[in-house]
Order: C-alpha cells, then sequence, then structure tokens
C-alpha cells in the first residue's frame, strides 16, 4: 500500500519539480531579455532626453540672439546717440559701439572688449551680415551682438554671465550637463564650474577631440562616448546659430548603470513576487467577488432606504402642502363668490378680482415648482443659451420684487462693482429663477423694516478669457438657518421647522430647484447663514462674452457730485463714472455737500432717494432753496420711480435712474442734460462752419461709412474713402499739399491697421504730414486711446458715432480755412 502511494507520490513530484525548474528557466530566460531590452530602451531613452535638452537649449538660445537682435535693431532707430545709449542701457546691455569694416571701434559707452574670430565678424560687417560672437572685456567673458548699420555695424555686448543664467537653467538631480566652447575650445560659458579652467579640448583625450574638432570644422552636428578618469560619457555636440561656438551636452553613464541596475533588481523582485502571489490571487479573486456582492446587496439596502425616505418625504410634502395649496385655492373661491355677489359694486369686484390673481399667482408658482422638480428628477431639464442683458435680468426681477419690499417695508438696495460686459450668453429664463427664488426667500423670511442687499459683480478669468465670472450675492437681515438645516437645505420638499417657516407660504422646492439649476450651468452656491443675523447666497457662474468688448460708454468731461449715505454705494458708482471721463466728488454728509454746491460749479448733481439723515426730496428742496445756479438734480433708488414722482418734481427734481447702476444705466440717465448743452455749444459757435472741409475717411465696413458719410454730409463736408489703411496711404501720399483737411481713420482694417497707416503719414516728408488724423474706432478702453496718440493721431472717437463729439473735434483741430 505505501508503495503504491510513493509510487503515485513520485510523477507528482517529479512534475512539481518539472514545473519549478521549467518556471525558473522561463524567469531566467525572461530576466535576461527584460535586461537586455531595458539596457537598450534606457540608453535610446538617454541619447533622446540629451537631444531633446540639447535641441532645448538651442532654440532657447536662438530665442535669446534674435530677442537681443531686435532689441538692437530698435535701438538703430534712434536718432540721438544719447537715446540709444539710454535705451541700450534700459535692455540690460553692457556696452554699445559702432564698427565699420576696418575694425575701427567708436565705443558709444561700456568698456571696451576684444572679439575672438574678429576677422569673420569684420567680413560679416562687410557683407552686411548680423553676427554674434563671443569676446573678452575687463569683466569677463561678453556675448557681442551685431546688425548693419548705416553702412558700418552696431554692436550691443552683454556679460557671458547674463546669457548663462537665462540659457542654463539648474535642475535638480539632473546628470546633464551643458556649455558652450569657442572653435578653440575656450570656454565661452557654462552651467557650472568644476575647476577646470583650460581648454575644453585639454582635458580629454586627444583622439575623442580629434571627431569634435572635425565635425566643428564642417558646423555639424557630433555624438559619441568618450572616458574620463574611467567614466563613460555620453557627449553631444551642436553648432549654436549665428555664431561660431558650439553647445556641448553630457551625462555620465554611471547615471544610466544606475538606472539600469535599479530596473533589473525591480524586475527581478517583481517576477519572483508575482510568481509567489499568483496562486493567492485566486483565492483573492474569490474573496473580492464575495465583498462586492455584500456591498452590492448593502449599496441596494441603502438605495431602498433613500427611495422609503424619498417616499416618506413626498408624503409629508403632501400633506404639509395640503394647507398651501387650499389657502390660494379658498381665496380664489372665495373671491369670486364675492364678486359674482357684487356685481354692482365696481370697487369691491376690482378688490376681489385683485386679490384672485394674487392667489392665482402664488399658486401658480407652487404648480411651476413642483413641474420644474418634475423636469429635473427626470433628466428633462434643459438650457437654452442666448444673449442676454445683465441689466434687463436684474431690472426685471428687481421690478417684480419692488412690490413685496414695499409691502414689508423692507430697507432694498442692489449694489454694482467691476460690471463691465452687460450682455452675456446665457439661460435668461433659468437665470431669473434663480435670481427670484433666492431674492423671494429673503423678503419672506426678513421681518418688516429689514434690509435686503443684492450685490452684483464680475470678475475676468486668466485661463478663459472669453468668458467673465458672475457673481451675485442677495443678502438679508432675515431669521437665518441652523447648521443642520443648511446641511440639508438642497433636499427636495424640505423647509427648516419654526413657527415664522411655518406659516410662510412656500412649496420647500426652491431651493432644490435652484442648486440643479446652479450645477447645470456648472456653477456654484455658497451660503453663510446664522439664526437670528440673517443670512448670505453668494451664486457663481461663468458666463460667455456676448462681444471681445465690454460696455463702452462715455461722456465729455462733466463735473459731477454724488450723495449717498452708503460708502460702498460711493466706490462702486465713482469708479463706473470715473471710467466714463466724469470727474466726481462724493459725500455722505448732506451739510457738506450743500456748502460745496454753493462755492463750486457742478454740471449734475446725483441724490440717493433713502437716507436716514435727510432723504433725497428733501435734499433736492434744501438745494433748489439754497444753491441758485440751476443744477441738474437726478435722483436714485432700487425703487419704483411712480411712487414719488410727483413730489420728485415739486421738489425740482429733473430725473432719475433705478438702480441697478450699470454703465448704460448710468449714461442714459445723463447723457440727456450734457446733449442738451451740446445743442447749445454748437448754436455758438455757427459761425466757425465746417462747410467745404475736405476729409478722408479711412473705413472698411460699409455700414459704419454709409452712416459716417451721411451724418457729415448734411454739415457741409466733402467727404472721400478710403477702404483699408493702405488705399488711405496711398490717396494721401497720391494727393496735393494740403489737399485733404483731416483723415478719420478706422484701426482694424484689412491690408493695413489704422495704426499703422498713422505713423507712415506722419513718418512722411510731405509739408502736411501733420494732417489732422482722428482714431474712429469700436475699440474704445483707455489703452486704445493710448495707443492711438502713440501711432500719431490727434485724438480717439469711440463708436457708436457720437456726431456732436464728432463735430466738436474737427472744429477744435480746424481753425483755419481749408487750403485747396
Amino acid at each position: 500500500m505505501n508503495e503504491q502511494k510513493n509510487f503515485s507520490l513520485k510523477p507528482m513530484l517529479l512534475c512539481f519539480i518539472g514545473f519549478i525548474v521549467l518556471s525558473v528557466a522561463i524567469m531566467t530566460g525572461l530576466i535576461y531579455v527584460l535586461q537586455h531590452d531595458s539596457v537598450k530602451t534606457i540608453t535610446e531613452i538617454g541619447n533622446i532626453y540629451m537631444e531633446g535638452i540639447s535641441d532645448k537649449n538651442v532654440q532657447h538660445f536662438e530665442t535669446i540672439v534674435e530677442t537681443r537682435l531686435d532689441q538692437l535693431a530698435e535701438i538703430g532707430l534712434n536718432e540721438d546717440q544719447a537715446d540709444m545709449i539710454e535705451s541700450a542701457k534700459t535692455k540690460g546691455m553692457s556696452s554699445l559701439a559702432i564698427y565699420d569694416s576696418q575694425g575701427n571701434v567708436d565705443l558709444l559707452y561700456g568698456d571696451p572688449s576684444e572679439l575672438n574670430s574678429k576677422a569673420s565678424f569684420l567680413k560679416g560687417i562687410q557683407d552686411g551680415e548680423i553676427v554674434v560672437r563671443t569676446g573678452t572685456s575687463q569683466n569677463g567673458r561678453v556675448i557681442a551682438f551685431g546688425i548693419p548699420y548705416r553702412g558700418k555695424a552696431l554692436v550691443g555686448e552683454i556679460p557671458a554671465t547674463d546669457l548663462a543664467a537665462r540659457l542654463f537653467k539648474p535642475e535638480e538631480k539632473s546628470p546633464v550637463a551643458s556649455l558652450i566652447i569657442a572653435n578653440d575650445g575656450s570656454y565661452v560659458i557654462r552651467d557650472s564650474d568644476d575647476g577646470f579652467n583650460g581648454s575644453y579640448f585639454d582635458r580629454w583625450k586627444s583622439e575623442d577631440v580629434k571627431g569634435l574638432q572635425q565635425a566643428m570644422e564642417k558646423n555639424e552636428t557630433y555624438s559619441n562616448v568618450w572616458t574620463e578618469h574611467g567614466e563613460r560619457i555620453r557627449i553631444y555636440a551642436t553648432p549654436l546659430p549665428y555664431t561660431k561656438s558650439y553647445l556641448i551636452t553630457t551625462m555620465p553613464f554611471g547615471v544610466i548603470n544606475d538606472l539600469i541596475n535599479g530596473l533589473n533588481m525591480k524586475t527581478i523582485f517583481w517576477i519572483g513576487l508575482g510568481s509567489v502571489l499568483i496562486f493567492g490571487v485566486l483565492l483573492i479573486g474569490f474573496y473580492q467577488y464575495y465583498r462586492f456582492s455584500k456591498r452590492q446587496i448593502e449599496q441596494l439596502r441603502i438605495l431602498n432606504d433613500k427611495l422609503m425616505v424619498a417616499s416618506n418625504a413626498k408624503s409629508e410634502f403632501l400633506s404639509k402642502m395640503s394647507h398651501d395649496i387650499r389657502t390660494p385655492m379658498n381665496g380664489i373661491m372665495g373671491m369670486t363668490t364675492i364678486a359674482l355677489a357684487h356685481e354692482e359694486d365696481r370697487d369691491r369686484v376690482k378688490h376681489c378680482l385683485l386679490k384672485i390673481m394674487q392667489s392665482s399667482k402664488h399658486l401658480l408658482s407652487l404648480i411651476n415648482d413642483v413641474l420644474d422638480m418634475s423636469k429635473i428628477e427626470s433628466g428633462k431639464l434643459t438650457l437654452q443659451y442666448e444673449v442676454l442683458s445683465l441689466k434687463e435680468l436684474v431690472g426685471d426681477i428687481v421690478a417684480i420684487a419692488q412690490p413685496q419690499v414695499l409691502a414689508k417695508h423692507q430697507d432694498f438696495d442692489v449694489l454694482l462693482s467691476n460690471v463691465e460686459y452687460e450682455n452675456v450668453y446665457g439661460d435668461s429664463v433659468r437665470m431669473s429663477q434663480i435670481f427670484m427664488n433666492l431674492l423671494s426667500n429673503a423678503i419672506k423670511f426678513t421681518p418688516e423694516g429689514g434690509r435686503i442687499t443684492v450685490s452684483l459683480r464680475e470678475e475676468a478669468l486668466e485661463d478663459k478669457p472669453e468668458f467673465i465670472r458672475l457673481h451675485m450675492v442677495v443678502e438679508d437681515t432675515g431669521i437665518g438657518m441652523s447648521k443642520e438645516f443648511i446641511a440639508k437645505i438642497y433636499d427636495s420638499f424640505t423647509r427648516e421647522r419654526s413657527q415664522v417657516v411655518d406659516h410662510t407660504e412656500g412649496s420647500g422646492l426652491g431651493m432644490a430647484i435652484t442648486k440643479h439649476i446652479i450645477d447645470a450651468m456648472g456653477g456654484q452656491i455658497l451660503i453663510e447663514s446664522e439664526i437670528g443675523s440673517g443670512s448670505q447666497f453668494h451664486v457663481i457662474l461663468d458666463l460667455k462674452k456676448a462681444s471681445a468688448q465690454g460696455t463702452v460708454v462715455s461722456l465729455p468731461p462733466l463735473n459731477l457730485m454724488v450723495i449717498d449715505d452708503d460708502p460702498l454705494f460711493l466706490e462702486t458708482v465713482s469708479e463706473s463714472l470715473e471710467q466714463m471721463g466724469i470727474s466726481l466728488e462724493s459725500y455722505i454728509d448732506v451739510n457738506k455737500a450743500l456748502n460745496k454746491l454753493k462755492e463750486k460749479h457742478y454740471d449734475v448733481v446725483l441724490l440717493d432717494w433713502k437716507m436716514p439723515s435727510c432723504d433725497g426730496i428733501e435734499l433736492a428742496k434744501r438745494i433748489r432753496a439754497q444753491v441758485a445756479e440751476p443744477i441738474p438734480i437726478i435722483l436714485i433708488s432700487a425703487y419704483d420711480f411712480s411712487e414719488i414722482q410727483s413730489q420728485a418734481k415739486e421738489a425740482g427734481i429733473d430725473g432719475f435712474i433705478q438702480k441697478p447702476l450699470f454703465p448704460s444705466s448710468l449714461y442714459e440717465g445723463i447723457q440727456p442734460f450734457f446733449t442738451l448743452e451740446e445743442k447749445e455749444v454748437e448754436k455758438k459757435e455757427e459761425n466757425s462752419s465746417l462747410a467745404g472741409k475736405r476729409i478722408l475717411i479711412a473705413e472698411d465696413n460699409e455700414l459704419n461709412y454709409e452712416i459716417a458719410h451721411d451724418l457729415l454730409e448734411e454739415r457741409g463736408l466733402l467727404l472721400e474713402r478710403a477702404k483699408d489703411g493702405k488705399e488711405a496711404l496711398d490717396l494721401f501720399e497720391s494727393s496735393s499739399v494740403g489737399y485733404y483737411d483731416a483723415i478719420l481713420m478706422d484701426i482694424r482694417m484689412p491690408n493695413m491697421d489704422g495704426y499703422e497707416a498713422a505713423k507712415r503719414i506722419r513718418h512722411s516728408k510731405r509739408a502736411d504730414a501733420d494732417v489732422l488724423i482722428l482714431a474712429m474706432t469700436a475699440d474704445a478702453f483707455n489703452e486704445d486711446a493710448t495707443r492711438a496718440k502713440e501711432a500719431g493721431m490727434n485724438a480717439h472717437i469711440p463708436k457708436p458715432i457720437d456726431i456732436a463729439l464728432v463735430m466738436q473735434m474737427l472744429r477744435k483741430y480746424l481753425s483755419a480755412p481749408s487750403i485747396s
């Protein structure tokens, strides 16, 4: 029996031993193949890495050289040597000189230097070439850049150490070393000092150096393996453009060997470990499958619990909502019955109809919330992106909220900050729903006499320049919320439990809907609240700009006063008005403002309506009584002007601007007073007629030209058109001196833009090169006006065309009669 057992075990043992031997053989062969491939692969990677480092440094060197050559060319544009020297110093050059073809040097500033390969340098000058050479001054190595300059060469130098600092940025743990040598082997720059100061060729075996020297003579790339102190080193040499120098990149093989040995050890370790664990993997697999099945069952249980909670929440919601739904229904039915019973009483019927409308709106809002939530849960919520006006969006929301705010005698304000782009892409319906939900909640849960503030701010995005980040904050002094409720505020059918909330109409779906819409838009909402201290809801949305330019409005230089008790509002409105070119003074103290009005002339006064010490209407009366000058007074408020219109007129208020104060709102509110003033100015200047003046209009857009042509022709001007800057330049140069009295120059045109055309006209040698040139363009930022003046234009007029401003500019500059 034992013999049979031993016999049966022997083949199994042999098979097992054979399996082990086979496994070891396979492992050994696999390790050998992997080691061989690793050596080959890592060596190739090292070569590619060195070549990449070298190419990157060459490109970097070429970029630095070309930048310096461009700077040198820019220096050469200066006529005065003092300006050339100052420009060279500004650009960090250590010296500046003028070389002739004989080698004579006119040193403008800096220390003299001795250039390497001076003969080829002088020959390059004779041939009118751009040359870059190394040299030596008393302060050390220098890099010289030379360009043709008036039959000679303009040469600027920088310390070689400066080039090294920019070219060779140290990288931690990098095995690669780089340096630059001249053709004679002398060092130009190197990324580190190893203490060797002789020729680079002297530190290597002559047979190794010979191959490098031959490659340098032929201006070819060189790659080989050299030996230093028993260590093999990979060397890669490549010629540098514009120079007679070479970039040398080296990497010791010891680094590669360490990588290979480390990789081999890891390979052996992991192959061995894999062999040991291969049987355990199956066991672990079954164990993981068991755990996975158990986890799935647990997840199904949790999901079922959530479904039960949601179902119970809906049931509880329907139970709680029965009162809210029946209340407006009861109002509708009851008021309908009362109206039918009092058909002859018109006032009573009207009162009933108003109540029916109010109840219907509330019932409709409940139904809409339920339908929206159903649409969201079924995944059918879609967004319709289109161009929308933030001004109209916020204005509509404020208008809807005003009756509720007035009914509760709440203090309400809307503040703007850095709102440059009024038109953006977005879903206006859903954005209105977001902001209306937040504002409606603030009104509902803020007691009478409380304060509600809506703030709107835009933020530029560096990573997405075509977008702006919109911040909308709704802040109140209401009842606040507990931290426990904030954690579940976005759950459907959820409301805070308190005596105030229980007596407040609502579905408990508003915040859930709001959160879903904001998430769909890729935004976020932040909440800060404390019971008894109010709440703050901060919505952040990234919205695409409807146009590359922001809302650009400008007014003539006006002296304006703003009176308001809110420092934050004064800061934001001051920012907007100053961007329009208006000189502004702001006051919180009413008495100081009155005294200033008596002492100084102001073109317009802006008053806030609701101020604690003195409201805007009362202050307007005091201004009219104490200030003799008839200054236009404009009232600003977030409330409906119709409520106080008659009182405002009696107080002497001339206009009204409703918050939020977008730039266009301010412009539309102030501009009518400026227009009246311009008409008076035009009447006074009728004697200075521009009839007969010949104007060249450079405009590529047919519609824009037609508008300018019709507006200017009506005023007796003679007009000609150029369709781009090149044509404008040709027409000017081919005309007789003084033929054109002025040029209206668009900026963005094909073939040649307005800036370049203006520069060439100014640099022409014609007697009328100083002809009046006005930039007339939609590029209306301050930097655009500055750039127009730098190009030689007299003034900058933004589009859309303000004909009064154009005529004012023409009268200002064209005081003399036409030459033609």
